[in-house]
């Protein structure tokens, strides 16, 4: 999932809407030049599996979160929108889910530098 949201993101980044010509107009006021779409935020998704305490995994396979207690945190500018995902019952709870969350926080700001 991780790797899809980065890839539809910078396509549509890529997308330029293309130049229109109006023949009912005078001269160049009925032509615009290619515009590029603008995205309002440009959202990073990050996924974690939790192992163990010391293991963990990031931008996990499916059968990779059945394993493991997983979290996938969308950021979207300052907002955070969060979806927990398959795995075992009660590992994203406290501390766990806590320290989850922050190595998500960092690790997104990573990813934004390489985009």
């Amino acid at each position: 999932l991780d790797a899809v949201v980065l890839a539809v993101t910078t396509a549509l980044e890529d997308v330029r809407l293309p130049s229109i010509h109006d023949p009912t107009a005078n001269d160049n006021q009925g032509r615009s030049s290619a515009t590029q779409l603008q995205l309002g935020v440009r959202p990073v998704a990050i996924t974690l599996v939790k192992f163990d305490d010391n293991v963990w995994l990031v931008d996990p396979t499916e059968s990779d979160q059945q394993v493991g207690s997983s979290l996938t945190v969308c950021f979207m500018g300052a907002e955070r929108m969060f979806f927990c995902l398959g795995g075992m019952s009660g590992g994203l709870e406290g501390p766990g889910f806590q320290r989850m969350l922050q190595m998500a926080s960092k690790l997104q700001v990573d990813v934004r530098k390489l985009a």
